[in-house]
């Protein structure tokens, strides 16, 4: 997947809100309502953008055990007569454990 596709999963600090962005979002989000002389955040910085910026934080952690493992993962599907055997899913490999269920802009 590569950086403009990936999705990253933020939770919003104030309402607990989880979205589902991409870079271009997450950059919309960041640069918007900026004055004339604002310098645009862009691919390289947009973590500091969203950081310095915004009330949302990338969800990257397994909230359950705190591993590392947890993220989209893609998962083979055990029928062999569907025409596409895999798809995507947030899940902690480490525990398997899956936290959202209604994530705005996953689709």
């Amino acid at each position: 997947m590569s950086q403009n596709t990936k999705k990253y999963f933020l939770r919003n600090k104030e309402t607990a809100k989880v979205v589902c962005w991409s870079i271009s979002e997450i950059l919309e989000e960041v640069n918007r309502d900026r004055s004339d002389t604002w310098s645009d955040y862009n691919e390289a910085d947009w973590k500091d953008g969203l950081t310095n910026w915004t009330e949302y934080e990338i969800v990257d952690k397994c909230p359950k055990c705190n591993s590392n493992q947890f993220g989209f993962h893609k998962i083979k599907r055990g029928d062999p007569t569907l025409t596409d055997d895999t798809f995507e899913l947030w899940i902690c490999r480490n525990c398997n454990y899956q936290s959202f269920s209604n994530i705005s802009g996953l689709v």
